[in-house]
């Protein structure tokens, strides 16, 4: 049988084709005498080899499993539903795949999670192809931009959210954007290798989209989601450079909203850095500096706020911080800087910034306070005298008496 006709032909095929075996059983003699011709003639080729089976998937893959063949695991109905259901669907694509991918990018515009996992693994199939990238790239009305969380496995694979107090239910990215050929996760919880394809053939489109997203119309969460995405995105490139730049992310953070820029910012301090100090010298340090935008016109109160935020847990980095942070820094005078960020508890402490580090803490807070402001920050006063009894120099500091006179008269 190796060297018969029957075991040529279908050579052949293989060289050119995917093959799907259609209405046979793995114990059919002749199916049977085939595949192990296939084999015996150093032919085999079980990605190119496919066959259709009834059952559940873990009775019909031991049945094919020593064969070399891929079984495609279909419910089990006496006229076989599921089976004439594909293979109608299969027809369509394959009659016009013009039409088949519109009405993919359609199915898109849903949402992932509204989705089935099959049918997210649809349109990851569709942007795997450069026609299909451009088609959903370039749609009138772009599907929104959580679907990049499905396009990447890291994301797809990251780590479950729990709700501390467990009034919300557990947040698995597995389940919401998941795909149907993915494996389960992992026991150990490491992410399963692949190359960031998807996302490498999407990221041209993906970086355009910021100066477009607040325009479209979409949901608050998919908009910021974008940009924890793009937040994320360069923080893998430290380890594959397919991903984002950080001269990629500064034109995207330039080209975005102010709310877009601030909850950048927001995402790298309390989920990406989460107070790590290897992490923000690794990472959140060169992302500042290098990433967020320093013009003038991007530097906002509302940023400021975000900026400020990531001195809360800076512990001994607190005035390495305060320097990176200081050129992206303009005074809060509307609404008012509820409270200086330098922790809750006693702000006049042995352990507190105001003590441990009087310079910066007072080149902060004159970064952050006006000469005017709605309202006086909570414990000002406080923080300005701290100050002042760490370093008594700091008295006749030009900063140090404006902000006294600001405590003196709100």
């Amino acid at each position: 049988m190796a060297e018969g006709w029957a075991t040529r032909f279908v050579s052949a095929l293989l060289d050119q084709y995917i093959v799907v075996l259609l209405g046979y059983s793995a114990n059919d003699p002749p199916v049977r005498y085939l595949l192990q011709g296939l084999h015996a003639g150093g032919q085999g080729r079980a990605v190119r080899l496919f066959a259709f089976d009834s059952g559940a998937q873990e009775e019909v893959q031991p049945r094919w499993r020593d064969s070399g063949v891929r079984a495609l695991a279909y419910p089990s109905t006496d006229s076989h539903t599921a089976l004439w259901s594909t293979l109608s669907a299969w027809a369509d694509r394959a009659d016009d795949p013009l039409a088949w991918r519109r009405t993919v990018v359609d199915l898109a515009r849903r949402g992932p999670r509204k989705l089935s996992p099959h049918e997210r693994g649809q349109v990851a199939s569709l942007v795997r192809t450069d026609v299909g990238a451009k088609l959903f790239a370039d749609a009138d009305r772009p599907p929104s931009g959580e679907w990049l969380c499905v396009f990447d496995h890291r994301v797809r694979y990251g780590d479950i959210g729990r709700d501390p107090v467990g009034a919300q239910p557990d947040f698995d990215p597995l389940l919401e954007y998941g795909l149907d050929d993915d494996p389960a996760r992992p026991a150990n919880s490491t992410v399963p290798s692949e190359p960031p394809s998807l996302f490498s053939l999407l990221k041209p489109h993906f970086l355009n989209v910021f100066a477009h997203a607040s325009r479209w119309g979409w949901s608050d969460e998919a908009f910021l989601r974008l940009h924890e995405f793009l937040v994320l995105a360069c923080f893998w490139r430290r380890k594959n450079s397919a991903y984002v730049s950080y001269d990629e992310a500064r034109r995207a953070l330039q080209e975005t909203n102010d709310a877009g820029r601030a909850h950048s910012i927001d995402f790298l301090n309390h989920t990406v850095l989460d107070g790590d100090p290897k992490k923000w010298r690794r990472f959140g340090k060169p992302f500042v500096e290098k990433a967020c935008p320093r013009e003038d016109r991007f530097r906002t109160e509302e940023t400021s706020r975000r900026f400020a935020d990531l001195v809360e847990n800076a512990g001994d980095m607190f005035p390495e911080v305060v320097r990176t942070i200081s050129p992206h820094l303009i005074p809060i005078r509307k609404g008012g800087l509820f409270a200086i960020p330098l922790g809750q508890g006693d702000l006049a402490a042995d352990d507190a910034p105001a003590t441990r580090f009087p310079d910066a803490t007072l080149a902060l807070i004159d970064k952050l306070v006006p000469d005017d402001p709605d309202q006086v920050p909570y414990k000002l006063d406080l923080v300005v005298e701290a100050i002042g009894e760490a370093k008594p120099s700091l008295r006749q500091d030009s900063r140090w008496r404006r902000l006294s006179r600001v405590v003196l008269n709100p």
